[in-house]
């Protein structure tokens, strides 16, 4: 798209959400940064990221795992867990799955975690009790109807 700030020579810029550092506009005496990203959501916890670790395969680049310990806040709680490959952090109605890494240009590590709101987490263990109890009713049923057909 094309931008025009003020009596400026209107600039082009392309914005196609993978950039990892804004655009900048100077304006006057003005700095914009301009960077398209998907919409943001609170949570309604904080998270704090304590420390990151990632292993790589013998002799590669390849990660083999990665591993993010966390401390998670909420009203008086607070709690240090671990979250790595194919072990969320369950919280409340909320899934947090480690899903990558990444390193700025300053050398630092970042952990990128997908959250995922799953408010109906609970039913299939709750449809699996009622299955379970629906059956053994039913066996117990047809136990005690073969014992009164043998007396």
């Amino acid at each position: 798209f094309s931008i025009q700030l003020g009596s400026q020579e209107p600039k082009n810029l392309l914005l196609f959400g993978g950039e990892r550092e804004p655009n900048t506009l100077k304006f006057n005496d003005t700095t914009l940064n301009i960077q398209l990203r998907r919409k943001r959501f609170e949570l309604p916890f904080t998270l704090h990221l304590r420390d990151f670790q990632m292993e790589t395969h013998p002799g590669t680049e390849t990660a083999k795992s990665y591993k993010s310990q966390v401390t998670i806040e909420h009203n008086d709680l607070k709690r240090d867990t671990l979250i790595w490959m194919n072990h969320p952090l369950r919280f409340k109605d909320y899934t947090l799955y480690q899903a990558s890494y990444s390193i700025d240009n300053f050398g630092r590590e970042r952990s990128t975690l997908a959250v995922v709101k799953n408010a109906g987490r609970l039913l299939p263990y709750v449809a699996s009790g009622i299955t379970f109890i629906g059956l053994l009713i039913h066996f117990l049923m047809m136990a005690f109807k073969r014992k009164k057909s043998y007396a």
